[in-house]
C-alpha cells in the first residue's frame, strides 16, 4: 500500500505540528522553571531586606541612645564648668531615693543622701 502526496503531506504536517507542540511545551517548562527561580530570588531578597531593615532599626535605636548619652555628657561637663567658675558645688543629679550628686569646683564628685523621715 502506497501513500500518495496528500498522505505524505499530512504526515509531514503532523510531524511538524508535533515538533512545534513539543518545542512549545519545552519552552513553557523552561519559562516555568525560570519563573520559579525568579520567585525564589525574590523571596531571598525580601528576607535579606527584612533583615537589613531590622539591623537598620537596631542601629537607629543605638544612635538615639548614643545621642542621649552625649547630651548628658555635655550637660555634666557644663555643670562642672559652672562649678569651677563659681567655686561652688553644683547639683548634677538627684534620684528618687534622696541621693544627690554634686559637681565639685576641683573636678571631683560629692554624693549625699538625705535621711529618710519616718
Amino acid at each position: 500500500m502506497s501513500c500518495g502526496p496528500g498522505c505524505k503531506f499530512r504526515g509531514y504536517l503532523l510531524a511538524l505540528t508535533a515538533s512545534v507542540a513539543l518545542i512549545s511545551l519545552m519552552w513553557a517548562v523552561d519559562k516555568h522553571h525560570y519563573a520559579a527561580e525568579l520567585q525564589q530570588q525574590l523571596v531571598n531578597e525580601q528576607a535579606k531586606s527584612a533583615q537589613q531593615q531590622e539591623q537598620l532599626e537596631t542601629l537607629a535605636e543605638e544612635l538615639r541612645q548614643w545621642r542621649h548619652l552625649e547630651e548628658q555628657r555635655r550637660e555634666i561637663r557644663r555643670r562642672y564648668q559652672e562649678a569651677q567658675e563659681s567655686g561652688e558645688s553644683v547639683v548634677l543629679e538627684t534620684n528618687g531615693k534622696g541621693v544627690t550628686t554634686f559637681a565639685q569646683p576641683h573636678g571631683g564628685v560629692k554624693i549625699t543622701r538625705t535621711p529618710d523621715v519616718r
